[in-house]
């Protein structure tokens, strides 16, 4: 804040500075007995997955995004990904690789198969 014979300096203390304080905070829309964030989660500091960190079985994984164009085929992207993760398996030793967990063209043969029923 300033005026023309002063300057005073304007800080915004936050009342939560620990997962502890965090954890104590109320949720809303509770009638019964206050219902606290640490009551339904487990509250640390810890930073964001990073990107391409994922989780397979509680495991520590890394997943690979591959995008497609908007008018490229589905089907025939994900037969190429296939192509090339298998020529590079040989250099992949000692590496688990599943390529069917997020996979567009087994949602969209399945999707096609249940509109025939």
């Amino acid at each position: 804040m300033e005026t023309p014979n002063q300057r005073l300096g304007v800080q915004h203390i936050q009342p939560i500075n620990t997962p502890a304080q965090l954890a104590n905070v109320a949720v809303q829309g509770t009638h019964a007995a206050p219902l606290r964030i640490g009551d339904v989660a487990k509250v640390t500091e810890d930073h964001q997955p990073l990107i391409g960190d994922a989780s397979l079985d509680g495991a520590p994984s890394l997943m690979l995004v591959v995008e497609r164009f908007p008018d490229a085929n589905t089907a025939q992207v994900t037969h190429d990904v296939d192509e090339a993760l298998d020529a590079m398996a040989p250099g992949l030793s000692g590496i688990d690789l599943d390529a069917n967990v997020f996979r567009p063209a087994s949602y969209m043969t399945t999707a096609l198969a249940s509109s025939r029923e």
